[in-house]
C-alpha cells in the first residue's frame, strides 16, 4: 500500500498491471481505513486499488461547500475522470458510501463495469446512526455524541475502537452535513430503487447479524443479487475480510 495526494484529497492505494481500477467508498464518520485489508486480499493481486478519504474524513482537509453526498459524489467523480482514465472502472461502497457509490455509477456508466455495495442504503431502516443528525444543529455537540456512543460500544465490539479512530479525525460541520444529506437522499426507498435502475452490474453484501428486516425484505421482494455473509455485522469487510473480498473478487472478475 502507498500513499499520495491528488486534488487535496488523501488516497490510499496499491497498483499492478492488472483488470481495471476499483475505488472505494467509506462510510459515515470514517475513514480509507474501513478498507485496509483489501490491500492484504487477493484483489491487490488483480486490480489497482484506490482507497480515499472524503473531505472532512480520515486526513483529508475539511472543504466548506462540498459536504454533502452529492459533493462527494462530484469529488469521486473527478478523482476517477483523472486517475482511472481508459480504465476499466469497479465500485465498492460501504454503507452511507453505497449512495455515493450509485450516484457514481449512474453518472460514469460507459466506463463502471462492477459495483458492489456493502451494507449501502437501500431503505429508511439504513440511516439508524445518520438519522441521528436530524436532532442537531451544533455540529460540535453532534460530534461529542457520536463519539460518546462509539467509546461506549468498544467493549460489546472492538470495531468501534476503529471506527472511533476514524471519527476522531471528522470535521464537525462535514459529519453533520453529510448525515443530513444522507437521510434526504436515502428516502423511504429511494435510494433503494436507484440502486436497482442501475445499469452496471451489482452485488449487494450483507452481514445476517446486522441488515435491518425492511432492507433484507427489500433486497429479496426486489430480486437484487445478493450475497449474505453469516457472523459478520456491518463492517462485514472487517469482520470476515476474506469472505468479503473474495466474494468482490469473484463478481468483479466476471464483469470485466
Amino acid at each position: 500500500m502507498e500513499i499520495m495526494t491528488h486534488d487535496d484529497v488523501f488516497l490510499r492505494y496499491s497498483k499492478v498491471e492488472g483488470e481495471g481500477d476499483i475505488w472505494f467508498i467509506h462510510g459515515f464518520g470514517e475513514s480509507g481505513l474501513s478498507f485496509v485489508e483489501a490491500f492484504d486480499s487477493p484483489l491487490a493481486d488483480k486490480f489497482n486499488l484506490y482507497v480515499p478519504d472524503f473531505p472532512g474524513f480520515g486526513v483529508t482537509p475539511h472543504r466548506p461547500g462540498a459536504e454533502t453526498v452529492k459533493d462527494s459524489t462530484e469529488v469521486l467523480c473527478g478523482l476517477i475522470s483523472d486517475i482511472s482514465k481508459n480504465t476499466p472502472v469497479f465500485l465498492v461502497g460501504h454503507s452511507l458510501g453505497g449512495i455515493i457509490g450509485t450516484w457514481t455509477a449512474e453518472r460514469l456508466s460507459n466506463i463502471v463495469r462492477g459495483y458492489v455495495s456493502i451494507e449501502g442504503n437501500l431503505t429508511n431502516a439504513d440511516t439508524f446512526v445518520t438519522s441521528l443528525t436530524m436532532g442537531y444543529e451544533d455540529p460540535n455537540a453532534f460530534h461529542e455524541l457520536l463519539s460518546g456512543i462509539a467509546t461506549s460500544r468498544i467493549d460489546e465490539n472492538i470495531l468501534f475502537k476503529r471506527f472511533l479512530a476514524s471519527l476522531t479525525l471528522a470535521h464537525p460541520s462535514a459529519l453533520l452535513t453529510w448525515g443530513k444529506s444522507c437521510v434526504e437522499a436515502t428516502g423511504e426507498t429511494k435510494s433503494g430503487e436507484e440502486f436497482i435502475a442501475l445499469d452496471a452490474k451489482t452485488l449487494y453484501i450483507w452481514g445476517d447479524e446486522s441488515i435491518p428486516d425492511i432492507t433484507k425484505n427489500f433486497v429479496f421482494e426486489n430480486e437484487i443479487n445478493n450475497r449474505e455473509i453469516k457472523g459478520a455485522g456491518h463492517w462485514v469487510m472487517v469482520d470476515k475480510s476474506e469472505e468479503c473480498y473474495r466474494a468482490i473478487l469473484e463478481f468483479f472478475s466476471t464483469s470485466v
